[in-house]
């Protein structure tokens, strides 16, 4: 068999397709990395003042207070990312550490409740008026936060950004009752 054959013999078989989806998902990551790093840069806080986008960049959770005054200081990592009128979501509102599963990576149904309701996840787009901030979710952990929105009082000094909830409404006009909830970030990038 000449080496043109074999190669074309061996992307039929279910090992060559395996290797190539993964070399494509360790290859496409990359990509991504390098050809985006020239635009990951102008986040600066330098650059979105010249913007006018105060919240532009990559903001690390540091402390979190509950409508009713209690203050959490984070337990584990969480991060909003605002770029370009989008933003990306995820942090974990838990009280200490996330609680884990006895068989790592196959959580019991009762784990999987208590991991879920230790962490906010969304995604979408972001808009800034004055001091509001109004975040409307195209996708969302809570699916009835998904086509709605929470809009927000904030404040920008240098790489710190305080905001307070003052209302999120579902996709169906129903309130939730986490206004007055605030959180101090971090800007990371």
């Amino acid at each position: 068999m000449k080496p043109f054959e074999q190669e074309n013999h061996e992307s039929n078989t279910p090992l060559h397709r395996r290797r190539l989806l993964l070399r494509s998902m360790i290859v496409l990551p990359l990509c991504l990395v390098c050809c985006t790093e020239p635009q990951q840069q102008a986040g600066t806080a330098q650059d979105a003042a010249s913007t006018g986008d105060a919240v532009q960049g990559v903001w690390e959770v540091m402390t979190q207070k509950s409508p009713d005054g209690r203050t959490t200081e984070q337990a584990g990592p969480g991060q909003i990312i605002f770029t370009g009128g989008r933003y990306s979501a995820i942090y974990s509102i838990a009280d200490g550490e996330r609680p884990s599963s006895a068989v790592p990576f196959n959580p019991t149904a009762e784990e999987k409740a208590a991991q879920y309701d230790t962490i906010i996840a969304n995604a979408g787009t972001y808009e800034i008026s004055g001091s509001q901030l109004t975040f409307r979710p195209m996708i969302a952990k809570t699916p009835e936060f998904t086509g709605g929105s929470s809009t927000n009082v904030f404040r920008v000094d240098g790489d710190t950004l305080e905001m307070t909830t003052q209302t999120i409404v579902g996709r169906d006009g129903v309130s939730a009752a986490n206004a007055g909830a605030s959180m101090t970030l971090r800007r990371v990038r």
